[in-house]
């Protein structure tokens, strides 16, 4: 496993999320409920922006990748990859990861 501290992580996350279906219990199990994380990775999934498109969240073997699927390419050349083949020991941890990384790089873009 990483070496992180998985509440704080998982409060950004649940913050994301901006749901009340999350008891408290999901700050200590989300990065290892697969039924939680899959509510991320569709939030993910769901968000649009201008130039990005929508957001593919690709999840093999131990890797997982987060990438824009119709973004603009007058304003991207090439098609925006965001923490591309995080392989872990595991693909739950790759998976959250994963979304980890993105929203909080998705939090500095809407800011």
């Amino acid at each position: 496993m990483l070496n992180m501290n998985y509440k704080l992580c998982n409060m950004l996350i649940c913050d994301f999320m901006k749901e009340n279906y999350y008891d408290g219990s999901c700050y200590d199990e989300l990065h290892k409920d697969w039924n939680l994380l899959m509510k991320v990775v569709e939030r993910i999934e769901s968000i649009h922006h201008n130039d990005h498109g929508y957001f593919g969240v690709y999840i093999h073997s131990n890797a997982c990748t987060i990438q824009g699927t119709k973004f603009r390419s007058d304003k991207m050349p090439e098609i925006p990859v965001y923490y591309s083949d995080i392989t872990l020991t595991s693909k739950i941890e790759s998976t959250w990861h994963a979304c980890f990384q993105f929203i909080e790089w998705y939090n500095k873009l809407t800011v």
